[in-house]
């Protein structure tokens, strides 16, 4: 992890090692050292852990505003980091809510998961993971567990791409 990331954002300036682009340049001389902070610290490649990347896709037919939304994704990415075992740092979560779908013939609210990783599921931890990922459908959204497929998807490194390069 970069140290800077502990650091008060108002602390932070781009010390003559960093390597920035012209936009990165252009936009700390615009918005100031806090600004290029807000960017967020990300892991170096040499840091990365072994089995990272855990990336949870959700579509569903509820609409969800976006209050409920931040919070539903706050809710699934803690819950996929300790359900799969993984830093939460390294867990992503998407939602695309009020998709036109239907299940089982009628439009009532359903959803569609896909759990993406690199190890760290398979067998009977997806029961458990699919078991919890439910459990927080059903109580932000109102999505019953019968009406939810999540897919399970343990992909190898070099099929996962980060940071310009694969796992």
């Amino acid at each position: 992890w970069d140290s800077r990331a502990s650091m008060n954002p108002s602390e932070y300036a781009p010390s003559a090692g960093d390597r920035l682009s012209t936009k990165d340049n252009v936009a700390a001389e615009q918005c100031g050292p806090s600004a290029f902070a807000k960017r967020g610290a990300v892991p170096r490649a040499s840091e990365e852990p072994k089995d990272a990347m855990p990336t949870l896709n959700v579509t569903t037919n509820v609409p969800v505003d976006r209050v409920a939304a931040s919070d539903l994704v706050g809710a699934l990415s803690k819950a996929v980091a300790e359900l799969v075992g993984k830093p939460e740092a390294y867990v992503m979560v998407s939602l695309k809510p009020d998709t036109p779908m239907s299940f089982g013939g009628n439009e009532e609210p359903c959803a569609f998961g896909e759990l993406i990783s690199i190890g760290a599921i398979g067998g009977e931890k997806n029961k458990t993971i699919s078991s919890g990922l439910s459990r927080i459908l059903e109580e932000k959204l109102g999505v019953p567990p019968k009406r939810l497929y999540l897919k399970f998807f343990d992909v190898e490194r070099p099929n996962f791409g980060y940071n310009g390069t694969t796992f």
